[in-house]
Parts: C-alpha cells; structure tokens; sequence
C-alpha cells in the first residue's frame, strides 16, 4: 500500500512543497521523531503558535480530521522557514541520520512483495513506490511488483488497493 519508505525522500518532498492538504501527517511525523529522539525541538522546526500545540493535537483526544482542519496547509506558515533552510541545505545532521535510520528499503525481501500506489496521491507522494520498487531490487529482491491506480489518489486508491491485496493474499 501507499507509504513512506523512504523517510528521508518523503521529508524533501512534502516540506518542499507550497502547499500540503494533509498537515496531520507532516505534523505527526514531526512531534513523534520529536519524541523518539528526545530533541525537544517543536518550537524551532513550527512557526508560533504551532509548536506549543502538537503534544495537545496528539494527546488521543483529537481525532485526525480535528487536528488537519487546525493547521495552515501552507508549508511556509506551518513550518519555520529558518528550520526549511537548514533541512534543504543539508545542516540538520541529526535529523537526516534519524530519517536515514528508519529507511525501510535496506534489506533483501526473501518472498513476493506487491505495492499498490494511486500515482495521483496527495497525501504521500507516489514517488515512494517507485523508490520502494527499484530499491528493493536493487538489494537482491527478485519478485516485487507496482500495481499502479491510474488517477487515484490517497482517497480514491484506497478501495482498489485494498481488493487487490486481499485477492492477491488469496492465492497464497
């Protein structure tokens, strides 16, 4: 299905953008790498009044909806265009070996694997598949497959994904 393989190329991606309509995402992302790797850095990387909120957006109260409608969809209001720089220039080195740390492409699958990505995704970029195809490959995967839904979106693929992946399970 849809996901982020590729932490680091999905960061590039989604905060190299004007606009994103997920911010959950980008925002969840960001407040539990925050938390993992205890940077406490929430109020540098969101603009104000952002990085007081997020432990409030996530403490389960709020559902996904809720939290996406409180935040702009505008990349440069969301996140702190110094933080933006740094990131794009290559001066975040704890940030980029976490994301390189959590690359889910390093390893030789030993069994079939088939990814299914609508390429109109606008919430995690379709780009990720590719990646997840050609990298695994590359590291000796012999039976990966892209099924891609033409037109489909984050929203729209999912029905097709699904269908297709329970089929595909059944001839196991």
């Amino acid at each position: 299905m849809a996901g982020p393989y590729d932490m680091l190329s999905t960061a590039k991606i989604l905060m190299g953008q004007t606009e994103y309509q997920w911010p959950y995402y980008l925002a969840f992302f960001i407040t539990a790498y925050d938390d993992i790797y205890g940077w406490n850095r929430l109020n540098d990387i969101f603009n104000s009044p952002y990085g007081d909120m997020m432990h409030l957006f996530f403490d389960g109260t709020k559902s996904s909806s809720e939290i996406n409608n409180s935040l702009p969809t505008k990349i440069t209001e969301l996140i702190n265009q110094d933080y933006l720089s740094k990131f794009f220039n290559g001066e975040e080195p704890e940030i980029f070996a976490a994301l390189q740390e959590n690359n889910l492409l390093n390893w030789a699958p030993q069994t079939p694997i088939r990814f299914y990505h609508g390429d109109a995704d606008e919430a995690v970029p379709y780009q990720n598949a590719l990646t997840a195809v050609d990298s695994l490959r590359a590291m000796g995967g012999n039976n990966i497959e892209l099924v891609t839904i033409a037109n489909g979106t984050h929203e729209s693929a999912s029905l097709p994904s699904i269908l297709g992946m329970l089929g595909w399970f059944e001839k196991f």
